[in-house]
Formats: structure tokens, sequence, C-alpha cells
């Protein structure tokens, strides 16, 4: 399958997956606006708004019995920059994307990593390190490699001077795991310290990385005569090459409601 980020299976034109089985579903909706979405192996593509729910249905009832057939596949090569390095906000907001954290607990498990020297001082609004913090920062670099099993067999080499401009650190600079992590072994500590320096660490070996380069895919699917659409990233090819046209099994297909304008 095409594996990506919110796109588990995307089949590309002359690329065949197997029918899968049939699993109906139908969602009660008041909105204004429905979508019929179809699981294509994983892959969820939606049809565009329809106003009536008459209409809606009676398309999924037509896709029931029919194969979603790929009928375009865009790629676009696409850059993100490196995130910069956490303030208190920025590592607040996301422990509590990631994890549910509240600011409060963020702030206590952070101050508590501080008072072991495990963590810079955390209240700071700064997210750069100052100009004479770039040997500290390459060492502490090495060291989360060996420590974080993600990066072990990578060839990571850092551009420290991304993460360091003294101009732009006030009172103190950005949070970033200390030496004394060398001592301390990841799995001792409790769980919810263990993810906020494991935020950090991360966050400074992302800041201190190139760009992210992606391919944007968006697949559009045909399928009773109209148009489903899926997105998602990095596709990585992994399915074999078939003659014919692209055809995917449909899994189930869902109608489901959104609000709209009145």
């Amino acid at each position: 399958g095409c594996s990506a980020d919110g796109m588990a299976y995307i089949c590309p034109a002359g690329w065949n997956l197997p029918t899968g089985p049939f699993l109906l579903r139908v969602l009660r909706c008041c909105q204004k606006y429905y979508h019929v979405r179809l699981d294509l192996s994983g892959a969820e593509a939606a049809s565009e708004r329809i106003s009536d729910k008459a209409e809606a249905a009676a398309l999924k009832g037509a896709c029931e019995t029919q194969t979603a057939v790929c009928v375009s596949l865009t790629r676009e090569k696409k850059t993100a920059a490196p995130p910069k390095l956490f303030d208190l906000t920025s590592l607040q907001r996301e422990a509590n994307r990631i994890f549910g954290y509240t600011a409060k607990q963020t702030l206590d498990l952070a101050q508590s990593l501080y008072e072991k020297r495990l963590l810079t001082y955390p209240r700071t609004d700064s997210s750069f390190l100052t100009d004479d913090m770039g040997g500290t920062a390459a060492g502490i670099i090495k060291l989360l490699c060996e420590k974080f099993s993600f990066m072990e067999g990578l060839g990571f080499t850092p551009e420290v001077a991304k993460v360091t401009d003294s101009k732009k650190v006030s009172d103190h600079h950005a949070i970033i795991p200390t030496m004394e992590l060398a001592k301390t072994e990841l799995a001792a500590l409790p769980e919810s310290e263990r993810n906020i320096l494991t935020l950090a660490g991360a966050r400074l070996l992302f800041a201190a990385a190139e760009p992210h380069v992606y391919e944007a895919v968006t697949a559009v699917f045909s399928c009773a005569g109209q148009s489903f659409t899926t997105k998602g990233r990095s596709v990585c090819m992994n399915i074999s090459r078939a003659s014919g046209a692209g055809l995917c099994g449909v899994g189930s297909i869902t109608l489901s409601g959104e609000k709209g304008s009145v």
C-alpha cells in the first residue's frame, strides 16, 4: 500500500488493491451539508459537499455496489522549515497537544526536571540559545542521539547555528536538556517527566536539522459518477505495478454531516 500521515493506502492509476468486505454505516445528521466517505482499504476519500440528504443517501447507495477508480494523483514537493526551540508557552502547547497536560502540569514537570538538573530553566520566553552555547548544544545533541532509540543508525549532522542567536535571548535562553542526562536512565524517570524531557530533547534535534522535505499527495477517486478526494504526505510506494485502471475495493461507505452557512 501507499502509506502516509492521514492516508494509509492510495491507489494510483494502473495499480490495484483487492476489494474488501463492506461495512455500511449511516450517521444521522441534522446539518446543512453532507459528505459521503469511502473507506478504501484504510484511506478515507470524501465527496464534495451535498446539500440534500436524500441525494447524499442515494450516492451512498450507488457506491455500495461499485468500485472506486483513482482518476488523478498529484504530488507536490514541499519544504517545511525546522521548528524553533521551546520557550515555556510553546512547550506547554505541545505537551497539551500530545499528552493532554495542562499548562500548570507542564510547568510543574519542567520545574521538577530543572531541580534535578536535567532541564534548563523553564520560565523563559526565548526560543534561541546564546551564541556562546554552540559547543554545549552540539554536545547535548550528540548525547541525545545516543539516548534516543529513534536516532539509532541515523547519520545526523546538526546545524547548531540555527538555534543560537544572542540578540533573541532575553533573561533566559530556550528550554533544552542538560548534560546531566548522561548520568540518568530515561526509563528510571516518572513517565510524565520522561515525556517532557523527551519533548525538549526531540525539539533540539529537530531545530538543528535540515528543512523537512516531503511530498503532499492528493488523490481523486471516481465512484458512481462522483469524485472523492483524499490527501496525505510523504507517500511510499509498496505495491506492485499492474495493468488496467486503478481500482480500489470500498471497505465501508459513510454518510456524515457538516455545518454550513444557513
